[in-house]
């Protein structure tokens, strides 16, 4: 349910709003400095004789993200994929891993915003530290195979199923 405008003695959603769970752990995840990810469904184009575009196939969708972890926080992550994994016969870097990301306030009724990512696999793993006064972080880049955006589902038919299908 949408906040009336404008929200009178209230917040907004910020960063400190958001609560994540990686990997199928019950544990929310605290020690995050980013999180981004998006997805895309780019249709093919049909035009024959005509300038404009007289038709569209329903396209390629592609999913895609990154996450930030503070250094610790970042280790114990890739010992519980890599755990994980292992269990599968697999490395941590070839494993899919479901991932949910909450956004809430006080002043949201009901449920919070909930984004559900379905199938994520690292694709890259970067450590740039520097000389100053910043915390250690590990920067983790994502292909990610499905999203769903607060229960509502991209695609009408999607590969049945995905590794972590709700």
């Amino acid at each position: 349910m949408p906040a009336p405008f404008p929200l009178v003695n209230g917040v907004e959603c910020d960063f400190s709003s958001i609560k994540i769970r990686l990997a199928g752990s019950p544990l929310i995840l605290v020690g995050f400095k980013q999180v981004s990810y998006k997805h895309s469904l780019k249709p093919g184009k049909k035009r024959g004789a005509f300038a404009q575009v007289t038709g569209m196939s329903r396209g390629q969708y592609d999913g895609e993200g990154s996450l930030t972890l503070y250094k610790p926080q970042a280790v114990d992550f890739v010992t519980q994929l890599a755990q994980q994994a292992a269990a599968n016969g697999l490395g941590y870097m070839e494993y899919e891993w479901p991932a949910t990301v909450n956004y809430s306030e006080a002043w949201m009724l009901g449920a919070p915003y909930t984004d559900q990512i379905l199938s994520a696999r690292i694709t890259d793993e970067e450590d740039s530290h520097e000389e100053g006064t910043e915390v250690l972080v590990t920067k983790f880049t994502l292909a990610i195979r499905g999203i769903i955006k607060n229960g509502n589902m991209p695609l009408s038919k999607t590969v049945a199923p995905f590794p972590f299908q709700p």
